[in-house]
């Protein structure tokens, strides 16, 4: 058994309220739900885009990179090299980042969604 009683290196608590970041520039937040862990390779961030913000990444962080995204509330324009998937709330959305991407929250409301990370 690993610390914490679980097979896996898994514990039983309750973990202290994640890591978030807020974008200035266009009000993005990132809440940073299960973070990065040696060992693993998953992550999961909720993130809230404000009506009409957009936000464009020239690529990712790690070619190859995969997303599982699950739209919970708003409208989301998402842009997967320059591709358009226009989502509503339950939609889903997975695909592996190799290029450009983009993120646009076209309203009335924002965009809130979680993303699943997962290392190549």
């Amino acid at each position: 058994m690993a610390p914490g009683g679980a097979p896996g290196g898994a514990a039983g608590r309750r973990p202290p309220p994640p890591p978030q970041w807020t974008d200035p520039a266009t009000g993005f937040l990132r809440r940073s739900v299960s973070p990065p862990q040696a060992g693993l390779r998953a992550e999961l961030v909720e993130g809230t885009l404000p009506s009409g913000a957009r936000i464009a990444y020239d690529g990712p962080s790690v070619p190859g990179l995969e997303h599982h995204l699950w739209l919970l509330s708003g409208q989301l324009e998402l842009t997967v090299q320059e591709e358009v998937h226009r989502l509503a709330p339950g939609d889903t959305l997975r695909y592996r980042l190799w290029g450009r991407s983009a993120f646009h929250a076209p309203g009335p409301d924002p965009a809130r969604y979680l993303l699943a990370l997962v290392l190549p």
